[in-house]
């Protein structure tokens, strides 16, 4: 196996391990290092041979011939390699050299062979090997979806992201966390479920500000237990058809009364990074998300263990609140997780990949930046915590009681 062959290898088995595997950060690196090492020697092989293929060959030249039989000439070049070449086309090469003789020792029937011939300059051409070609394409397909998985979150930030999904669900209130990033007046209106029930405003809202990634938490009071509820967020810019413009819609349901027994169902989940295992898609999607919303119907709520980004994996692009929000939005951008928290309602501890990997420095940078992107996208949305400043808390469903810890 030359090195061509050697390289390339590399660079699939590494790139493949990145996007199918372990996203791990060290892959990423030894992949950035073996791509342009396997581009290097595959081109270069690929062009010495297109440049050479019908270059002059200095070759020693043999004939494969038994008396009286018509055969081609077999061309071995200094290289090693062997061409077959018509005897027409190296007949006015072979005139000019010596006279090919029969050796003493010849078996009569035996192939002729020059004696003693010096090499002479024949013509011949070379194929480009078509598993070369293949190799380079693998090569550069590999590398273009390696970093479409790594650097997407640059490319595609997610500025327009809208959020809208209930969070904390009480047995008389829920939160409601919406992301709206222009300057309009918002209306939230809701109304229990069923045949011609009436719609309930919750009163206009300012537009939320740059200054929390336009995010905002909204409670939504005096709702009655056990009741599943229709909510509908709305600009009221006016337009020509309407006087609000129906922007998203969610569903909750909400908990029963204190002490009353109940049974609940509600699913968890953790380590989620968008597109892994990865797929050539324009809309990258969080396969975990999809499977839960096949189940969601019945779902009471969704407690998410940690890991809902990781601000490390393949690569840490920074330590602003900015390059963590980017990430959250990356999250909520995919298909399946939009349609999944408008539906359920979705509670949430971080872990360490929500700053960086292994982290347990509660007063050390990034810390500070990480938790203002977490709370604003995960944490406010959350029951209230126990002390402030703090993330842990508890809540009761029915006769259920949850103890949601800080364990980092």
């Amino acid at each position: 196996m030359d090195s061509a062959y050697a390289a390339g290898i590399l660079h699939l088995v590494l790139g493949s391990f990145l996007l199918w595997i372990v996203p791990a950060q060290l892959v990423f690196f030894a992949d950035l290092v073996a791509f342009p090492v396997s581009l290097f020697f595959s081109v270069r092989s690929i062009v010495s041979i297109w440049c050479l293929k019908k270059a002059p060959t200095t070759a020693h030249v043999y004939i494969d011939k038994k008396e009286g039989e018509e055969e081609p000439l077999h061309v071995q070049a200094n290289d090693g390699s062997t061409t077959v070449v018509a005897q027409t086309t190296a007949r006015s090469s072979i005139r000019n050299h010596q006279a090919t003789k029969r050796s003493k020792d010849s078996i009569p029937g035996a192939p002729l062979r020059a004696q003693n011939n010096p090499p002479m300059i024949i013509e011949t051409k070379r194929k480009v090997p078509l598993m070369r070609v293949i190799m380079l394409v693998a090569q550069l397909a590999l590398f273009v979806m390696v970093l479409d998985f790594v650097y997407r979150p640059l490319v595609f930030p997610g500025k327009d992201l809208v959020v809208f999904r209930p969070g904390y669900v009480s047995h008389e209130a829920a939160k409601l966390h919406i992301r709206y990033p222009r300057q309009e007046h918002l209306e939230i209106r809701y109304r229990a479920s069923g045949q011609n029930m009436p719609w309930e405003s919750a009163g206009g809202l300012d537009p939320p500000t740059e200054l929390t990634d336009f995010t905002t938490t909204v409670d939504l009071v005096n709702l009655r237990p056990s009741t599943k509820y229709q909510v509908e967020l709305l600009s009221s810019q006016a337009t020509v058809r309407a006087d609000a413009v129906l922007l998203e819609t969610a569903e909750f349901k909400t908990a029963p009364m204190p002490h009353s027994p109940t049974r609940m169902r509600f699913g968890t989940g953790s380590c989620i990074k968008p597109n892994f295992p990865y797929q050539l898609t324009t809309s990258p999607d969080i396969y975990g998300f999809a499977s839960m919303l096949d189940h969601s119907d019945n779902l009471d709520m969704i407690m998410f263990m940690g890991d809902f980004i990781y601000a490390d994996v393949p690569l840490y692009f920074g330590t602003t609140v900015e390059d963590y929000r980017r990430l959250y939005r990356q999250v909520y951008m995919t298909k399946s997780a939009r349609r999944l928290v408008s539906r359920v309602p979705m509670l949430h501890v971080y872990d360490d990949h929500e700053i960086k990997n292994n982290w347990h420095n509660q007063n050390d940078a990034p810390m500070g930046n990480a938790m203002v992107a977490y709370n604003e996208y995960n944490g406010a949305p959350n029951p209230p915590a126990e002390l402030p400043g703090r993330s842990f808390y508890n809540f009761t469903h029915g006769n259920i009681a949850f103890y949601a810890w800080d364990t980092r």
